[in-house]
Protein backbone atom coordinates (compact mmCIF):
# COMPACT_ATOMS: atom_id res chain seq x y z
CA UNK A 1 0.00 0.00 0.00
CA UNK A 2 2.71 1.91 0.16
CA UNK A 3 1.76 4.23 3.34
CA UNK A 4 -1.43 5.28 1.12
CA UNK A 5 -5.16 3.97 0.78
CA UNK A 6 -5.31 4.99 -2.82
CA UNK A 7 -6.03 2.92 -5.84
CA UNK A 8 -3.08 1.90 -7.81
CA UNK A 9 -5.29 2.60 -11.12
CA UNK A 10 -8.92 3.29 -12.39
CA UNK A 11 -9.23 -0.81 -12.43
CA UNK A 12 -7.84 -1.89 -9.78
CA UNK A 13 -9.61 -2.33 -5.56
CA UNK A 14 -8.06 -3.12 -2.73
CA UNK A 15 -8.90 -6.84 -1.39
CA UNK A 16 -10.62 -7.47 2.08
CA UNK A 17 -10.64 -10.11 3.99
CA UNK A 18 -12.88 -10.34 7.33
CA UNK A 19 -14.61 -12.56 9.31
CA UNK A 20 -17.82 -10.77 8.24
CA UNK A 21 -21.38 -12.57 8.99
CA UNK A 22 -23.09 -12.09 6.23
CA UNK A 23 -22.14 -11.36 2.43
CA UNK A 24 -22.41 -12.40 -1.29
CA UNK A 25 -22.04 -15.70 -1.86
CA UNK A 26 -20.13 -16.76 -5.50
CA UNK A 27 -21.89 -20.38 -5.51
CA UNK A 28 -23.17 -22.41 -8.49
CA UNK A 29 -26.87 -23.47 -7.17
CA UNK A 30 -27.77 -20.76 -6.25
CA UNK A 31 -26.09 -18.30 -7.66
CA UNK A 32 -24.57 -15.14 -5.88
CA UNK A 33 -26.94 -14.13 -3.31
CA UNK A 34 -26.58 -13.17 0.09
CA UNK A 35 -25.38 -15.39 3.05
CA UNK A 36 -25.19 -15.85 6.33
CA UNK A 37 -21.22 -17.37 6.81
CA UNK A 38 -20.75 -20.86 8.11
CA UNK A 39 -16.97 -20.81 9.48
CA UNK A 40 -15.58 -24.32 9.64
CA UNK A 41 -12.10 -25.80 10.61
CA UNK A 42 -9.82 -27.02 8.29
CA UNK A 43 -6.92 -29.91 8.72
CA UNK A 44 -3.59 -29.27 9.61
CA UNK A 45 -1.63 -28.89 6.22
CA UNK A 46 -4.70 -27.01 4.27
CA UNK A 47 -2.49 -24.46 2.33
CA UNK A 48 -4.98 -21.50 3.03
CA UNK A 49 -4.09 -18.18 1.35
CA UNK A 50 -3.78 -14.35 2.26
CA UNK A 51 -5.99 -11.89 0.49
CA UNK A 52 -6.23 -9.07 2.94
CA UNK A 53 -5.25 -5.90 1.30
CA UNK A 54 -3.97 -7.01 -2.03
CA UNK A 55 -4.16 -5.01 -5.09
CA UNK A 56 -6.33 -6.83 -7.05
CA UNK A 57 -7.23 -6.12 -10.76
CA UNK A 58 -11.41 -5.13 -11.67
CA UNK A 59 -12.90 -7.81 -14.07
CA UNK A 60 -13.87 -5.35 -17.15
CA UNK A 61 -17.45 -7.48 -17.34
CA UNK A 62 -19.73 -7.07 -14.53
CA UNK A 63 -21.53 -10.76 -13.52
CA UNK A 64 -25.38 -10.97 -13.52
CA UNK A 65 -26.60 -12.59 -10.16
CA UNK A 66 -29.99 -12.89 -8.84
CA UNK A 67 -30.44 -11.16 -5.51
CA UNK A 68 -32.62 -13.43 -2.59
CA UNK A 69 -36.38 -11.63 -4.08
CA UNK A 70 -35.60 -13.39 -7.51
CA UNK A 71 -34.46 -10.00 -9.03
CA UNK A 72 -31.41 -9.78 -11.34
CA UNK A 73 -28.58 -7.39 -11.08
CA UNK A 74 -25.39 -6.90 -12.13
CA UNK A 75 -22.19 -6.86 -9.84
CA UNK A 76 -19.01 -5.83 -10.20
CA UNK A 77 -15.91 -8.82 -9.55
CA UNK A 78 -12.12 -8.63 -9.00
CA UNK A 79 -9.22 -10.95 -9.64
CA UNK A 80 -6.49 -11.04 -6.86
CA UNK A 81 -3.85 -12.74 -7.00
CA UNK A 82 -2.63 -13.95 -2.73
CA UNK A 83 0.11 -15.48 -0.85
CA UNK A 84 -0.27 -19.27 -0.49
CA UNK A 85 0.91 -20.70 3.54
CA UNK A 86 -0.22 -17.41 5.07
CA UNK A 87 -2.94 -16.66 7.30
CA UNK A 88 -5.28 -13.64 7.07
CA UNK A 89 -2.83 -11.14 9.24
CA UNK A 90 0.16 -12.02 7.17
CA UNK A 91 1.91 -14.25 8.88
CA UNK A 92 3.15 -17.67 8.17
CA UNK A 93 0.94 -21.11 8.53
CA UNK A 94 2.26 -24.50 7.64
CA UNK A 95 1.79 -28.30 7.87
CA UNK A 96 0.79 -28.09 11.55
CA UNK A 97 -1.77 -24.94 11.41
CA UNK A 98 -5.15 -25.60 11.94
CA UNK A 99 -7.48 -22.89 9.64
CA UNK A 100 -10.81 -21.92 10.42
CA UNK A 101 -12.59 -20.28 6.95
CA UNK A 102 -15.92 -18.96 5.59
CA UNK A 103 -15.30 -20.71 2.31
CA UNK A 104 -17.97 -23.53 1.12
CA UNK A 105 -20.41 -22.82 4.17
CA UNK A 106 -22.87 -23.32 1.35
CA UNK A 107 -21.49 -26.38 -0.35
CA UNK A 108 -23.24 -29.54 -0.12
CA UNK A 109 -19.94 -30.75 1.05
CA UNK A 110 -18.23 -27.64 3.02
CA UNK A 111 -15.24 -29.32 3.65
CA UNK A 112 -14.53 -29.75 -0.02
CA UNK A 113 -13.27 -25.33 -0.10
CA UNK A 114 -10.50 -26.91 2.35
CA UNK A 115 -8.58 -28.32 -0.72
CA UNK A 116 -9.05 -24.87 -2.96
CA UNK A 117 -6.79 -21.89 -1.66
CA UNK A 118 -9.62 -20.61 0.96
CA UNK A 119 -8.86 -17.16 3.34
CA UNK A 120 -8.13 -18.25 6.59
CA UNK A 121 -7.46 -17.19 9.96
CA UNK A 122 -4.74 -19.87 12.24
CA UNK A 123 -6.85 -21.07 15.29
CA UNK A 124 -4.08 -22.93 16.64
CA UNK A 125 -6.70 -25.83 17.14
CA UNK A 126 -8.70 -28.45 15.11
CA UNK A 127 -12.43 -26.83 15.93
CA UNK A 128 -13.80 -23.49 15.23
CA UNK A 129 -14.52 -21.51 18.51
CA UNK A 130 -14.66 -18.11 16.95
CA UNK A 131 -11.21 -17.05 18.47
CA UNK A 132 -8.45 -15.98 16.21
CA UNK A 133 -5.37 -17.00 17.56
Amino acid sequence: MKGSCARTGPDRIWSLMGLETVFPMESATPKWQPGTAGYQSCPQGTKTTNCWSFDCKVNPKPVKTTKSDGQEMLVRTATCSCAIFDAYLGHHTGPESYMATGAGSHYNNPSAACSQYPVGAETGQNTWTGEVQ
